[in-house]
């Protein structure tokens, strides 16, 4: 991938394999049992899902920052922002649909690897539920 190069989200998880995406999540947060079979239908899921529109242009972004409430520890934050915005916005609310819509930011992927950039999206894009009708159901709630 040439610096500045990017994708959507959808796009980039086609182009990994699950086991590298596990490996990442394994590594980075705490897993129950479960965790991979639940984690591999989200995967599987997302690579079936048609990815919505992005009418506003929106862009993800996976970053490692320093914790706010542990300082000198590091965590990887996921976020979008809207082109020509300097803020950031949470994207646990939106659908995966959407999600998978999202502009990768070309950098991310480069600083952390492709499957990295997906374990920490799909850790984010699950707060809400491991099964796409279950998390647009709790979206309308």
């Amino acid at each position: 991938m040439k610096d500045g190069d990017s994708m959507i989200l959808k796009d980039l998880i086609q182009s990994v394999v699950f086991d590298d995406v596990w490996a990442e999540l394994n590594k980075e947060y705490s897993m129950k049992d479960g965790a991979f079979e639940a984690y591999k239908r989200v995967f599987n899921q997302l690579k079936e899902l048609t990815p919505g529109i992005n009418h506003d242009n929106l862009r993800l972004i996976v970053a490692r920052v320093e914790d706010k409430f542990e300082p000198g520890t590091f965590i990887f934050e996921v976020f979008e922002m809207k082109s020509g915005d300097k803020d950031h916005y949470a994207l646990e609310l939106s659908p995966w649909k959407e999600w998978l819509s999202f502009e990768v930011i070309g950098k991310c992927i480069e600083l952390y690897g492709a499957a990295t950039v997906v374990a920490h999206s799909l850790y984010g894009l699950t707060f809400l539920g491991y099964d796409v009708a279950d998390v647009e159901a709790n979206i309308g709630n």
